[in-house]
């Protein structure tokens, strides 16, 4: 069995793998309660042999070590081998969960041009042309970002902290659905702006949304595909397995 473990900026997600390469568990922790989560995971799962370890968030080294202990370990920085081209000109800037994202997309999307849009604190554009090459993209504010804008900018805007989603009319009646809709409309159509500016040179673009608020999103997005929250976990996967195959040869 294998493990992948994506460390963010205050919760650990991690993923245990079959040897039929299917997801046999994942789950969100907080990481004041990683080191006791693993202790219990690999009680739990004893046939755990390898495993890849990503921080987008500051590494806790304790974390590694017992990693290290107990399976054989990569830490995904940006000399790991990976199983796509990549054409970025500063690759050591870019995200590692962006490159996880695109070799999912690469994995799941064979031979297709994938743009992948992960909404999260920010919103990220990237796009892997159908030869398997990662081309670059873009960043824009995320949701919660631009609210918080709106309210530590102005004097009066109130900031929108209940729970995400979209009004049925696209007239805003009151203050706090006149944010959302300016927030949420206004990045649907700079999804679909991207897409279609993507898609005029590359022919059958697939776009691909994903990230904690992407289903918020997903139903007012046209011709989207939305990816479940494990699609970044199956990227990283994807990249372990991808260097446990090269150590063989």
């Amino acid at each position: 069995m294998n493990l992948v473990v994506d460390v963010g900026n205050s919760l650990v997600k991690y993923g245990v793998y079959n040897k039929q390469h299917d997801l046999v568990i994942s789950k969100s922790v907080h990481k004041t309660s990683f080191t006791e989560e693993l202790n219990k995971l690999f009680n739990a799962y004893t046939t755990i042999s390898n495993s890849i370890l990503s921080a987008s968030g500051q590494l806790n080294q304790d974390w590694y070590k017992l990693l290290q202990n107990k399976t054989a370990c990569i830490l995904f920085t940006h000399q790991t081998l990976i199983p796509i081209q990549n054409n970025y000109h500063s690759p050591k800037t870019l995200g590692l969960d962006r490159i996880a994202l695109a070799v999912s997309a690469k994995n799941q999307f064979p031979e297709k041009n994938c743009l992948i849009v992960d909404v999260g604190t920010c919103i990220t554009y990237d796009f892997v042309s159908q030869d398997g090459i990662y081309q670059g993209g873009a960043i824009s504010p995320g949701i919660e970002m631009r609210f918080k804008a709106m309210h530590t900018f102005t004097a009066n805007l109130p900031f929108v902290n209940e729970k995400l989603k979209m009004p049925s009319e696209y007239l805003g009646k009151n203050t706090i659905d006149c944010l959302k809709i300016g927030v949420l409309q206004a990045i649907i159509h700079e999804i679909e702006g991207f897409a279609k500016q993507y898609s005029t040179d590359n022919e059958h673009l697939t776009l691909v949304l994903t990230g904690g608020n992407a289903q918020v999103l997903a139903e007012r997005v046209k011709n989207s595909i939305f990816a479940n929250l494990n699609f970044q976990l199956a990227g990283l996967y994807q990249i372990l397995i991808f260097n446990i195959n090269a150590n063989k040869k």
